[in-house]
């Protein structure tokens, strides 16, 4: 048996960035601050630094 590993997206970073503005914005409602955000790719290189370029634009 022979297995192939691809890489592939697991999350998409549209998504994950989008969820962390509705998150921000719900926390600047309520008044509270955030001192540090924090993105950790778990073993997703590729992520990260697609992540990274996209914050950058």
């Amino acid at each position: 048996m022979r297995r192939l590993v691809k890489r592939r997206e697991f999350y998409k970073p549209d998504v994950i960035l989008k969820e962390a503005d509705e998150k921000i914005e719900k926390l600047r409602e309520s008044g509270e601050s955030i001192d540090y955000l924090t993105f950790v790719p778990d073993g997703e290189p590729p992520w990260m630094s697609i992540l990274v370029w996209r914050l950058k634009r």
